[in-house]
């Protein structure tokens, strides 16, 4: 797919909207909470799976949640996993360094809405903050053709 096919996405996300971020990188987190922040979210950001868990099931206003595979306390996957299954509504996002991506599809059932690769560049986590938050809105599969190349969103994984 070319440059020129690409479209622009653009949503507006409610005022009560807010999306969590897991990641034990503050630096990584930190990029993740500016560019959900461009598309008008409210970030809240944690470093420990287990600390995340807990305040992720008191808040109903949780459009999506942006966790790394691997985490102090409760990995990501795990914390995908708990959102399938009590809070459906809730668009996941698991964050896979890049080589570890083939262990993911050759081994693990895992429960994500989305998968993304780290590390991106601050752009493309820009590009992809609207597309999560777009297909968020809609509860519909993204496409990995929305994505360039080099960064992919990848569809879910099936379980």
């Amino acid at each position: 797919m070319g440059h020129e096919d690409r479209q622009a996405i653009h949503v507006s996300a409610s005022l009560d909207d807010c999306v969590a971020i897991v990641d034990d990188d503050p630096a990584y987190a930190a990029v993740c909470e500016e560019a959900f922040g461009q598309e008008g979210l409210q970030a809240i950001c944690f470093t420990d799976g287990a600390e995340a868990w807990r305040d992720i099931r008191s808040r109903p206003n949780l459009l999506l949640v942006a966790a790394n595979w691997m985490l102090p306390g409760l990995d990501g996957h795990r914390i995908c996993r708990l959102l399938a299954r009590y809070r459906p509504a809730t668009t996941t996002v698991l964050m896979v360094g890049r080589r570890f991506l083939p262990e993911i599809w050759a081994s693990m059932r895992l429960r994500a809405d989305y998968i993304l690769a780290k590390p991106c560049t601050a752009i493309r986590i820009v590009e992809q903050a609207r597309l999560l938050i777009a297909a968020a809105h809609r509860r519909v599969v993204a496409s990995v053709h929305w994505v360039p190349c080099e960064d992919r969103l990848t569809s879910p994984i099936q379980p």
